[in-house]
Parts: structure tokens; sequence; C-alpha cells
């Protein structure tokens, strides 16, 4: 079955942790990431002042 997970980060690296958590999701049993989006810049949505997230969606396959 297919899903579509979506991840984001501001902290400690954002992309790093993206990449983290892809790596997760794949040494999880019974799901692999077949897809990845670009990865996108965005503000935090109150205009506080935080860093920027990073964003992207993956999809995986659950067996």
């Amino acid at each position: 079955m297919l899903a579509y997970i979506g991840l984001g980060s501001n902290l400690n690296n954002p992309k790093q942790q993206i990449k983290d958590a892809l790596i997760a999701l794949n040494s999880t049993q019974d799901v692999k990431v077949v897809a990845l989006s670009s990865l996108y810049q965005s503000k935090p949505i109150d205009d506080s002042e935080q860093p920027d997230y990073i964003n992207a969606v993956c999809q995986v396959d659950t067996h």
C-alpha cells in the first residue's frame, strides 16, 4: 500500500533532520521510501522569530 508522509524541521540542521527521518523510515520493517519531493523552504506560520522550515513529502510503500 502506498502512503505519503509530510516531513519538516526548522531546528538543528533541518536538511539533516529530514535525511535522518528518511533513513529511519527505510529502516522500519515493511516500509520502503520510493519517492521524495524537492526540499522546500518556508516561513513559520505565525511569522515569529523562528528559523525557516525545510519541508518535503515522501512516498512510502508498506508491504
